[in-house]
Parts: structure tokens; C-alpha cells; sequence
């Protein structure tokens, strides 16, 4: 049967929740991506971080990054199902708190308790780079091999392993360098240049597009470096694929991938079976992983890893 409506009553519609919000907070950038259903990046935007305001301002501003990223996508927030948040931290996995984020000079701060009050969304919180490599894995690793990391180089390299299909927690290795730097933190290693310390991708790239040799020089030791690590991963933890990800590959992508797999490869057996390629997302890997953790929100399925293209 078909209910009729009195004159000037405004019937109830239920917008269906099918989108989701990625987020990744970084030392100077919050990015924010709306996520179709199947998981397809339908629009983004990005604000400063502004660190020296204060966590409490920080986290004001990644719920307007949210809520600025819907409405740019012409949605209303009501149509949002939940939203991931990448941070370059140490995440307390049952509470979403912010256990230490170097970067962010952060050290125990409730961010999951606070974006959901100020949201009035279910926010799931995880550690950026484990978040990087499953948005890579998940739109990138077409064979799904069972023994993946993806490789950041930049400054500070970091990265993420999925083993038999689950992110893996890298804080369960003891902090035993080279191997790995700082566990909770998903860094394998900080390069020594000081003048590089804080450069982003797109420092970088104004950099390399100048043709500052120092700069080209460095990357290439990053490169080197990353290379050493890729070995190591493939020793220890048996990899089958490893893709390098981040904006700094966005200048340099062959080269970059070239010494790396020169430099493992020189350290690995002569027949081990390990395949390394670029990733072409740039900048986009961490909101992608994040949005994939926010559509397993609620599912009970949050460390397995949704394969697909």
C-alpha cells in the first residue's frame, strides 16, 4: 500500500551511507578522499596541518578536511558511512589513540574519541605507512602475492608487510637496526642528511626539477639505501613483491627503482624469486588504504586485507 501524505508534511528519506573518507595526516598536509562503494576515489581535497596550533586544533581541522572533501564530491555528510584516518604514529589498535607521533608531537592523544564526537561517524585509526601499503596492495598487486611490503623512500623511510593476507605488526620485532628503526612506527631507517630532514615530495621535485645535484645525489643514497632494507625483508620475512610507493617516485620512478633492485638484488641469492615495481599512486596510497580500512569498520575484518582492483 501506498501512504499518502497530509498537505505540507515533508516525508522522511533515508539516504543510503555508500561512500567512505580516507584521511592522511601528515607533518604539513591533511589529505582527505570520498570512496565510492567499490572502493574509486571519487574527489579529495587537502588543508595544512598547522602543528603548532596543538593537537586539539589539529584534529579541528582533519574534521573540516572531511566534511570539505564531501561536500566537494556534492555529498552530505549523511551519506558517509565511516572514515579512516592514516597517522604517522604508534596507534593503540582497540581505542584509536594516538600513542606517540613523533612528527606530529603527539604522544597519547584520543583522536579516534574526538573525530567521531565532532564527526558523529565511526572512525577507525591506524598507522599511515601499514595503511599505504594495503591502498598499493589493494589497487596495485593485481596477483595478490601471499608475502608483500611496500617501500616509502623518502627522508625517513617506512613501509608496511601484509603476510598471508593481514597487515602485519611490525612493533612485534624488537628494534634491531638495520632491520628495522622504530617498530611501532612502521620506520625502517632515517637518512643522516639534516638538510633533507623535512623535505616532502614536492620539495623534491622543485629541487630535482632545478637540477640540484645535492638533492638528485641524495635520493639516489635513498634509493641505496631502500634497496638494503628490500633485501633484508626478503630475508627475514620470505617477500615475494615489493612496490615502492610515495611522491618522491613521481621525478625520479625508474632510476629510483632501478638502484634498488640493482642494490638487493646484489646482497640476495642469485636465484631468489622476487619481483620489484614502481607504484604509479604517488601520493594517494595512504587516504586509499585508509578508505579501505573505514569500509571494513564494523565487519570485524579490519587487518585483512580486501583484494581487488
Amino acid at each position: 500500500m501506498t501512504r499518502e501524505f497530509a498537505v505540507g508534511e515533508v516525508p522522511t528519506v533515508r539516504l543510503r551511507r555508500e561512500h567512505f573518507v580516507g584521511v592522511e595526516v601528515g607533518r604539513a598536509i591533511i589529505r582527505a578522499g570520498v570512496f565510492s562503494e567499490s572502493l574509486r576515489l571519487i574527489g579529495k581535497t587537502k588543508f595544512s596541518t598547522k602543528i603548532e596550533r596543538g593537537p586539539v586544533s589539529v584534529i579541528e581541522r582533519i574534521a573540516k578536511c572531511v566534511q570539505y572533501a564531501a561536500d566537494e564530491c556534492d555529498l552530505s555528510m549523511d551519506r558517509i558511512q565511516s572514515v579512516g584516518v592514516g597517522v604517522p604514529g604508534s596507534i593503540e589498535q582497540d581505542t584509536g589513540r594516538v600513542k606517540l607521533a613523533p612528527d606530529l608531537a603527539w604522544e597519547g592523544v584520543a583522536l579516534r574519541c574526538e573525530l567521531e564526537q565532532s564527526l558523529s561517524l565511526p572512525v577507525l585509526i591506524g598507522n599511515l605507512h601499514n595503511w599505504g601499503a594495503l591502498g598499493i596492495y589493494h589497487q596495485e598487486a593485481k596477483t595478490a602475492p601471499a608475502r608483500f611490503a611496500a617501500l616509502f623512500p623518502g627522508p625517513q623511510i617506512g613501509g608496511g608487510l601484509i603476510l598471508d593476507g593481514e597487515l602485519y605488526d611490525l612493533s612485534r620485532l624488537p628494534a634491531r637496526p638495520p632491520l628495522l628503526e622504530a617498530p611501532a612506527l612502521n620506520i625502517f631507517c632515517t637518512m643522516p642528511r639534516l638538510e633533507f630532514r623535512h623535505f616532502r615530495s614536492r620539495d623534491f621535485r622543485k629541487a630535482l626539477r632545478k637540477g640540484d645535484q645535492a638533492a638528485a645525489g641524495f635520493v639516489r643514497e635513498i634509493a641505496e639505501r631502500t634497496g638494503q632494507i628490500a633485501a633484508q625483508l626478503v630475508e627475514h620475512f620470505e617477500v615475494e613483491m615489493i612496490i615502492l610507493g610515495g611522491g618522491l617516485l613521481d621525478e625520479m620512478r625508474d632510476e629510483i627503482l632501478q638502484i634498488t633492485e640493482t642494490t638487493a638484488r646484489a646482497r640476495l641469492r642469485s636465484d631468489a624469486n622476487i619481483a620489484f615495481l614502481p607504484s604509479l599512486m604517488g601520493d594517494l596510497a595512504g587516504i586509499t588504504g585508509a578508505a579501505v580500512c573505514a569500509a571494513q569498520c564494523g565487519t570485524g575484518q579490519v587487518n585483512r586485507v580486501l583484494c581487488g582492483s
